[in-house]
């Protein structure tokens, strides 16, 4: 599960990189993708420690 979250997180971060350039400037997507790249690596580990409730 912990792969899944990271490579799940590779490929946003990636995809972010190339497209946030078209809708703001350069220096602004780069720290908007790694933004973007760290919450999502914060609520996977959340989601794998069990702190978020999951509906089921």
């Amino acid at each position: 599960m912990d792969c899944s979250i990271a490579v799940v997180s590779l490929i946003v971060l990636i995809v972010s990189l190339a497209l946030f350039p078209v809708f703001i400037p350069g220096g602004y997507a780069v720290i908007a993708s790694i933004i973007l790249f760290i919450v999502i690596m914060t609520a996977g580990g959340f989601y794998m420690s069990g702190a978020l409730p999951v509906k089921k």
